[in-house]
């Protein structure tokens, strides 16, 4: 029989093979716990015919056959049978029941077959939900008449549980183990609600992010018997109603309420509609009736960021647009105090806790305008989107394993974890960041997963998986490249400091053996940051020349297209022929795109396959032409010859901002001498 314990472990031996010390400090438990809990996993496997969990010495890791089971038991709830619940977990059980059957009358057998614990348990768990649920003003009462059931404010029951579920899916597990075990026991017909509310959303075109949208859809579930009850409350609505009945977020409330037959309450429709603005992506292109309030709250931050930083930024609307999408749902949620929570809060704080303090100063500006004070947890998000901005380290190299990124937060996070893959893999060819969706449908595409929770169904592409914080320390992203290095066979190894620290342990005694670790951490991963940033040194302007640029070319295929764009470079002895041989035998041989942008091809091959000097060129194609392996045609073709894989940095960090630029594209098409496109560049990066 699983326990919460044994769930973990499970999980994270799926994810990687792993050291004892891992495991404890992770569950922050006793060796002799540690032993129970792998004695029930290798029961549990046991009995269904599989092999138990392999130890050597002090190393655990989990036989394939056995990982492939564990994954399938996961994902079709089989694991949850005969589940041993931990006392939070009762506590949330428990909770669920009177949440959810407010309909139905509990008594204390419901509590005792549902959990398969004793009368004196039961009591003692009730005992201390109460105490949780006493500073929200919730009381668990009990007669003969009605069973038990939850008194109080309605809004704060149901922020209780938003809550619990935000915290839940925030954790690195993405965790609805418990509730869809909940579901499964009621035997609720859930999967209907979802395919409901997936299919409104998408008539509709109602973006919301992955995590987001599965917030949403839990909500709904556990919610509706309690909508349908027509309970007595006000929603928290701090904005004209006719302007809430203007959004389209209310009008699919209300068509999903109506299909429930809940179509005569206007606060349920209203509470659905705060929750859905509050999830919503912003999207500043569409037009929308609260689009203009927006977007003067985003300029009124921005202007005062600048303002405390003492900065302008240059691409001021393209900032204000993403900030639009990850503003306007965080208004929202403001606005009708919806719960919000940043798993990594302590983390921001700890590694910007400058910056988070000037976002902290800057959204004040904004408290006359929404009433209401900002929780930490909303300003650490901001503050991840604003390190994003600020962030310097753009790397973009040679670039040979595709590795996709899959991040169901926000722009920021999304950023964050993109530009720090990119610098600790500069190799890399990345995807993303993107949600599971997307992801699964481009599986051929590429060789390694990074993702910022632990997500079931990717164990199954035998693809190497690596679970990433948006916040790393140094320890973390050495681990990091250790794993992803040694699963890649790549001839780039890292040591490990375990092992260094038993030769050490040989020849003398530690006193402190974090100590020295941490400090070895900090050594061997200093010295690579260090060798990274010392060699971003050329710009774009150092590299393209007038006659690296061809306009109106034309070719008969995409090999010919590829050969002509890299000819300027073969000619001036940049590059040697072997090094066009190789980019067409790349695309022919290893399904190698090189596509980065829409219409843009970035061709490349490496150092040493005939690289003189570092360089690169720029041919605009007369028609669009599609390449092998491509699905959109290219017309702008950037051939690039690398020294090395840092020397070009700032370059392609360059190149990457000018393809952001629709005045670049113009200049491309309408140029009709190369010195022209050479002028705009250099006007942009003097």
């Amino acid at each position: 029989m699983i326990d919460l314990n044994s769930k973990k472990i499970i999980l994270t031996l799926i994810e990687k093979s792993c050291e004892q010390t891992y495991l404890l400090n992770l569950l922050n438990i006793t060796k002799r716990q540690l032993d129970y809990s792998i004695l029930k996993i290798n029961k549990y496997l046991s009995s269904n015919e599989q092999s138990v969990v392999v130890q050597n010495t002090s190393y655990y890791s989990l036989p394939d056959r056995s990982k492939a089971f564990l994954i399938k038991n996961l994902i079709n709830g089989k694991i949850g049978k005969n589940y041993i619940f931990s006392t939070e977990e009762r506590q949330k059980y428990i909770f669920l029941m009177l949440l959810y059957h407010v309909n139905t009358y509990l008594s204390s057998l419901h509590f005792l077959s549902a959990l398969n614990i004793s009368k004196t348990t039961l009591n003692n768990d009730i005992k201390q939900l109460e105490l949780l649920l006493s500073s929200e003003d919730i009381l668990i009462t009990y007669t003969r008449e009605k069973g038990y059931s939850l008194v109080g404010d309605e809004l704060s029951i149901r922020n209780f549980f938003l809550r619990n579920l935000l915290k839940d899916l925030s954790n690195n597990l993405d965790d609805t183990f418990l509730y869809d075990l909940f579901l499964n026991q009621e035997k609720v017909d859930y999967l209907d609600i979802k395919n409901d509310i997936n299919e409104i959303m998408l008539k509709n075109e109602i973006l919301l992010g992955e995590k987001r949208k599965k917030e949403f859809i839990y909500t709904v579930i556990f919610l509706l018997p309690r909508m349908t009850k027509k309970l007595e409350y006000i929603p928290v609505i701090s904005m004209p109603n006719k302007i809430i009945i203007k959004l389209k977020e209310y009008h699919i409330s209300s068509e999903l309420l109506k299909l429930y037959k809940i179509d005569d309450n206007s606060y349920e429709v209203q509470y659905l509609t705060s929750l859905l603005l509050g999830n919503s992506v912003g999207n500043r292109d569409i037009k929308t009736v609260d689009q203009e309030l927006i977007l003067n709250i985003v300029q009124i931050i921005l202007s005062r960021f600048e303002q405390l930083l003492g900065i302008k930024f240059d691409n001021n609307d393209d900032i204000s647009k993403k900030l639009y999408s990850h503003f306007r749902p965080a208004y929202y949620r403001i606005l009708f105090r919806l719960p919000i929570i940043n798993p990594i809060l302590d983390k921001v704080k700890e590694e910007f806790n400058k910056l988070f303090l000037i976002v902290k100063e800057t959204l004040k500006v904004i408290y006359p305008i929404i009433n209401n004070d900002i929780p930490d947890d909303e300003i650490s998000f901001l503050t991840i989107y604003f390190a994003a901005i600020l962030d310097e380290n753009k790397i973009s190299t040679n670039q040979q394993i595709v590795a996709v990124i899959i991040c169901q937060n926000g722009i920021g996070s999304s950023s964050i974890v993109y530009n720090r893959l990119k610098f600790l893999f500069p190799d890399f060819l990345f995807l993303g960041p993107m949600e599971t969706a997307e992801a699964l449908e481009l599986t051929n595409f590429f060789d390694i997963i990074f993702s910022t929770v632990n997500n079931l169904v990717f164990y199954n592409q035998n693809k190497p998986f690596f679970i990433v914080s948006p916040i790393m320390s140094d320890e973390e992203e050495y681990l990091l490249l250790e794993r992803v290095y040694s699963q890649i066979n790549s001839y780039l190894t890292y040591p490990k400091i375990t092992d260094l620290l038993d030769i050490f342990k040989k020849y003398g005694t530690i006193s402190n053996e974090n100590g020295i670790k941490k400090e070895l951490y900090q050594y061997f991963y200093k010295t690579d940051k260090n060798t990274t940033i010392e060699n971003q040194s050329l710009g774009i302007r150092h590299l393209i020349q007038e006659d690296l640029i061809q306009i109106n070319v034309s070719a008969n295929d995409w090999q010919s297209a590829l050969f002509t764009a890299a000819l300027p470079l073969l000619q001036k002895n940049y590059i040697n022929r072997s090094y066009i041989e190789k980019i067409i035998e790349n695309v022919n041989s290893n399904r190698t795109s090189f596509l980065i942008s829409k219409n843009v091809s970035l061709a490349h091959a490496k150092p040493e396959d005939g690289v003189n000097s570092l360089s690169l060129s720029i041919t605009v194609l007369k028609k669009p032409m599609l390449f092998k392996n491509d699905k959109i045609p290219t017309q702008y073709i950037f051939t690039l010859a690398a020294v090395n894989k840092t020397s070009h940095i700032n370059a392609m960090s360059e190149l990457v901002a000018l393809l952001e630029m629709p005045d670049f594209y113009e200049i491309l098409n309408t140029a009709t001498q190369a010195k022209e496109i050479l002028t705009f560049i250099k006007s942009r990066f003097p």
